[in-house]
């Protein structure tokens, strides 16, 4: 019988890859004990069986960035307050929502691999404080929506 497995390595390097794994394993179905080695063989390939499900649950745990999460809320509501106040206009609403949308897509992307890494976690960062200057900005230069 040929087991096909994908196995996920992403429980020894720490970043997913995600490889097909094609098992041939004459025993598949027979877990009794018997002559020749052939429990032997059914406990190796219920033992990668295991292992590659173990691997796969871990990589479908959700990786958590509060602190992004967080300021992207705060920054919601800063735009929100804007439209609300009058002091952004359509166009600079349009804008800092692309930028927010920007900023979920690479954070989704960032976790995709099942951890984000101090170089991605930078990089949001670094793109949060990018916007929330531009909120800021955009919120006091004077234009008023009509």
């Amino acid at each position: 019988m040929l087991v096909k497995l994908l196995l996920n390595s992403s429980c020894l390097t720490g970043r997913t890859i995600n490889k097909p794994l094609a098992v041939h394993c004459p025993y598949a179905g027979e877990f009794t004990h018997s002559v020749g080695g052939s429990t032997m063989k059914a406990s190796t390939f219920l033992a990668i069986v295991i292992a590659a499900g173990v691997c796969y649950s871990s990589s479908l745990a959700q990786v958590k960035t509060p602190r992004v999460d967080k300021r992207e809320k705060i920054q919601k509501e800063r735009i929100k307050d804007g439209v609300k106040s009058g002091e952004l206009t359509r166009r600079e609403t349009r804008r800092l929502a692309a930028e927010q949308k920007k900023i979920r897509n690479d954070e989704a992307r960032a976790k995709a691999d099942g951890i984000v890494t101090p170089r991605e976690r930078a990089r949001l960062n670094k793109e949060l404080n990018r916007a929330s200057r531009d909120i800021h900005r955009q919120k006091h230069d004077n234009q008023k929506r009509k």
